[in-house]
């Protein structure tokens, strides 16, 4: 039982130690853990981008190095991403890539969720279908349709992403016209502004179109234009006739006059009246949204201007600290991958995880100490204006409510409060008295418990000595050996467990 006792006693010194260590131990395994997982997701982002564009390994992960570079709020594997979608689009060169993902990149963090899923893919393909990217370089190109995008929907209630699908949906029957990204957006941004659905309306707009270039003068005549004008308009600049006749068109009637007059044209029903009644009545509309997107689109510089913006406020240099801390969590992925392998099992493999975690650590140190500043600090004043308005309700409602209370109480009951400020005095002293009365108690009965368990171990020692010497003391008869023996085992369990009976 004694030793039993020393056992509990050592456990329960060094419980504190055996938990830290378990907890260090499962902190390194997390750890691992994370950071492997974090690299392992960052090489099937990279592998998808190799099966997309057909670059070697080498090649994507040069590339991602710059990307690493880049100074932008999207993280990496959005980045990735964006790669893929290039060479999903046919990009192929890593330099061509690269500048469609940094386009991408612009005009995705200045227009953001306004911009819908996969329309950033759309920006790149108009950018070759129109063959600007021959122009303006892939960039330059993707950047203008961004700008004019931006524009028309700072300057309206138009929205982005179905303007960017009409003129997708356009874009075919839009160049045989000779129409530009930027005309086929002021359309676009006039319909969504009246709700009219894109779809509908850019399936309408190519009936339109294709019956003017085949039966002009039948146009001409429903909305009262003189036809060779009218023809000559058309060979010469589509956009201007389609203008022109929509104007023509508003001075004819209410949607009961219009109705009997798309008819004629053989003009997709109740469809077409709506979305062409639409734009007549609201041609101002169009033209200035084309005027817009044409300044925009040609300057291109709208897109990064917002970007500028987007990229600069405190939750983007949040998001920039954190995509910086998950690329140090990959790197250490891929040196303690090894490791993971294997499982943290052994020492050797635990000495072999701490030394890189330390070589790591000393490697990388200034930069996680700056990376944890800045996040704390980002944290802090993005959250600055509920933790004052939290700072002065405790000042102003609970701390000063409370004091001007107490001084009320005070005013009114100052004998009364200097009574309760001696109590509490009384009060304090009272306590520590009873608490050093209570001290010196314990001690007097510890000091009574340790001389009572002498005196005991005293009288059981001798009787042990005197039990020993009986049943070793050849004189006296067996059964008074028995006897101390036996009495012996009763104090002492298997004391003699060794010996026979004789």
């Amino acid at each position: 039982s004694a030793r039993l006792g020393k056992f509990a006693d050592g456990v329960n010194r060094y419980m504190g130690v055996v938990a830290g260590a378990v907890g260090a131990v499962t902190g390194l395994t997390m750890t691992v853990r994370k950071t492997v997982d974090d690299y392992a997701k960052m090489e099937d982002v990279m592998a998808n981008v190799r099966k997309y564009t057909g670059q070697t390994d080498e090649e994507v992960r040069e590339m991602n190095e710059d990307f690493k570079k880049m100074d932008t709020r999207t993280s990496r594997e959005q980045l990735n991403e964006l790669a893929g979608a290039a060479g999903r689009l046919g990009i192929t060169n890593k330099d061509l890539i690269e500048e469609f993902v940094d386009g991408a990149d612009k005009i995705g963090v200045a227009l953001g969720d306004d911009l819908g899923e996969g329309a950033v893919d759309t920006i790149g393909k108009l950018a070759i279908a129109f063959g600007e990217d021959k122009n303006k370089g892939l960039r330059g190109a993707m950047l203008a349709t961004g700008s004019a995008l931006n524009e028309l929907v700072a300057n309206s209630p138009a929205k982005a992403q179905p303007v960017i699908e009409f003129t997708e949906k356009l874009s075919g029957v839009g160049q045989m016209a000779h129409l530009t990204q930027a005309q086929i957006m002021g359309y676009g941004a006039a319909l969504d502004r009246n709700n009219q659905e894109m779809a509908t309306s850019s399936t309408v707009m190519s009936q339109l179109i294709t019956k003017m270039y085949q039966d002009p003068a039948r146009f001409a005549q429903m909305a009262g234009m003189e036809v060779k004008k009218f023809k000559d308009l058309i060979k010469k600049d589509m956009n201007q006739a389609l203008v022109d006749w929509l104007k023509h068109v508003n001075k004819l009637g209410d949607m009961s006059v219009l109705a009997g007059k798309f008819d004629e044209l053989k003009m997709d029903g109740t469809r077409a009246v709506g979305v062409l009644a639409s734009l007549a009545g609201h041609v101002d509309q169009v033209v200035e949204s084309q005027r817009i997107a044409t300044e925009a689109y040609e300057e291109g510089t709208s897109v990064i201007k917002e970007f500028n913006i987007q990229n600069t406020t405190v939750q983007a240099e949040l998001d920039k600290a954190k995509k910086r801390f998950a690329t140090l969590s990959e790197e250490l992925g891929g040196k303690l991958l090894p490791i993971a392998k294997y499982g943290i099992t052994t020492g050797g493999t635990i000495v072999k995880l701490l030394s890189s975690l330390i070589n790591f650590s000393a490697k990388h140190a200034g930069t996680i100490v700056s990376l944890t500043t800045t996040i704390i600090a980002l944290v802090a004043w993005k959250n600055k204006d509920v933790i004052a308005t939290k700072l002065m309700n405790l000042w102003n409602v609970t701390l000063m409510g409370n004091m001007k209370k107490l001084w009320a109480v005070i005013a009114a009951n100052p004998w009364g409060a200097l009574a309760i400020a001696v109590g509490a005095v009384v009060g304090v002293l009272i306590d520590l008295k009873r608490h050093m009365s209570d001290v010196a108690k314990a001690e007097k009965d510890l000091s009574d418990i340790r001389k009572q368990a002498t005196d005991k171990i005293a009288d059981q020692r001798t009787k042990i000595d005197n039990l020993v010497a009986a049943a070793k003391n050849e004189k006296l008869s067996l059964d008074e050996r028995k006897r101390a023996i036996n009495e012996l085992n009763r104090i002492i369990p298997e004391y003699n467990a060794h010996l026979d009976e004789t």
